[in-house]
């Protein structure tokens, strides 16, 4: 499987800016954020990425998939998403389950072509630039894991874009726990019902429209856009029957 890296580039930046203080000084006057999901969202899906190792290694993608749901809610993908395992222990854990079940794969190839092949859209860099000059405070809130150095570059590429950007590997938390969106809204200095959730994992989307944010599931990133975009022109963020799925 051939192994590149991130060929896009984030969009030149507008001449427009606002900066993160006076967002956050203006959200706190008119309580408005925006809160995106990264991959499958900002970045492109690590669903897609995962078919595309699937296909390039031989193994049957449900096999792939077995060995991460089989590991349960509270298994070794979703500890060290929590921060509590190191990547050298998910790997083992992860190879010998796939060995186990008869569909041997390198869980290091694939934590390798997860940090190489998802690379922001410009498309969506460029909306949150847009409404960041329009006055919205933004939050990038992403389930991820102590990654390797290209992955790391990229997130640190994208860090100046948000006013927050929470990983969950470093707070300890992750979606769907009601704990890591009540860090985000605490951060961001927003009630649930003035901020708008973003996410391409339903259950993920279904929790913070549990605790009263309005929500866009992303499918197709086109369409999700528009939605969100629909949501922000109105009057007031907080329109009830405006959310989108």
């Amino acid at each position: 499987m051939q192994r590149g890296g991130c060929l896009c580039a984030l969009p030149p930046e507008r001449v427009v800016e606002v900066g993160a203080r006076a967002a956050l000084e203006w959200v706190l006057v008119n309580g408005r954020a925006v809160i995106f999901d990264l991959g499958g969202v900002v970045l492109q899906s690590p669903l897609t990425v995962v078919s595309e190792f699937a296909a390039a290694e031989d193994v049957p993608l449900d096999a792939v998939a077995r060995v991460f749901r089989s590991s349960g809610p509270d298994g070794p993908w979703q500890r060290l998403e929590r921060g509590e395992l190191s990547t050298a222990e998910v790997i083992a854990a992860f190879d010998a389950a796939a060995w186990d079940a008869g569909t041997p794969f390198s869980t290091e190839d694939l934590l390798r072509a997860l940090e190489t092949g998802m690379c922001p859209r410009p498309m969506v860099v460029g909306t949150i630039r847009t409404l960041r000059a329009r006055g919205f405070a933004v939050a990038a809130l992403t389930n991820n894991w102590d990654c390797g150095p290209q992955m790391r570059a990229t997130l640190e590429a994208l860090r100046p874009e948000f006013d927050v950007f929470i990983e969950s590997w470093r707070v300890g938390m992750r979606k769907p726990e009601p704990g890591i969106y009540s860090h985000v809204l605490a951060a961001l200095d927003v009630t649930a019902e003035h901020a708008v959730f973003l996410d391409d994992f339903a259950e993920n989307v279904q929790a913070a429209r549990d605790m009263g944010m309005q929500v866009v599931l992303v499918q197709d990133i086109r369409e999700a856009l528009v939605a969100l975009d629909r949501l922000l022109s109105g009057p007031d963020c907080n329109n009830s029957g405006a959310d989108s799925e």
